[in-house]
């Protein structure tokens, strides 16, 4: 679902705390939840949207994990932010990006063991590089569902 308005996704990440605090009234042990935030599609004035939405995903993500603290669950829970698909690494001629290959994650919680990129890093984004494809378009090295046999497997 697009953000409903500017600050949806922390309205969104609220209503996904008070499910999971929850928990027990609705007879769960294992939840999976899913809110999303439109906007990213940004091939003109990438900078200036990107300004615009990051400060809200910042406050949302910072507020969840204050909640899971206080929850008690931050060990319990795993947090995955993802993109649909990735963009180009070019700006195109609006100051923007075009769709490109493959996608990013950010995840952290649970058991995750932080800090390390999953796939090989491209060496430089230079066109000589061999996951430059061309036209800022870069090669992904690692399956975009890669991620998820560790989670389902969590």
């Amino acid at each position: 679902p697009n953000d409903v308005g500017r600050g949806g996704i922390i309205e969104q990440l609220r209503a996904v705390s008070r499910m999971m605090a929850a928990r027990v009234e609705r007879g769960v042990d294992r939840d999976a939840f899913y809110v999303g935030l439109g906007g990213f599609d940004t091939h003109s004035d990438l900078l200036k949207n990107l300004r615009s939405l990051l400060p809200d995903v910042n406050r949302a993500v910072a507020a969840f994990r204050k909640e899971m603290v206080a929850q008690n669950l931050l060990d319990q829970v795993t947090f995955i932010q993802l993109s649909d698909f990735g963009r180009t690494i070019a700006p195109n001629t609006g100051s923007g990006s075009d769709h490109g290959w493959g996608s990013h994650y950010f995840a952290w919680g649970g058991d995750m063991k932080g800090g390390r990129i999953l796939g090989r890093h491209p060496e430089s984004f230079k066109e000589g590089d061999a996951t430059n494809i061309g036209n800022g378009r870069v090669m992904p090295t690692t399956p975009y569902d890669a991620l998820w046999n560790g989670v389902a497997n969590w």
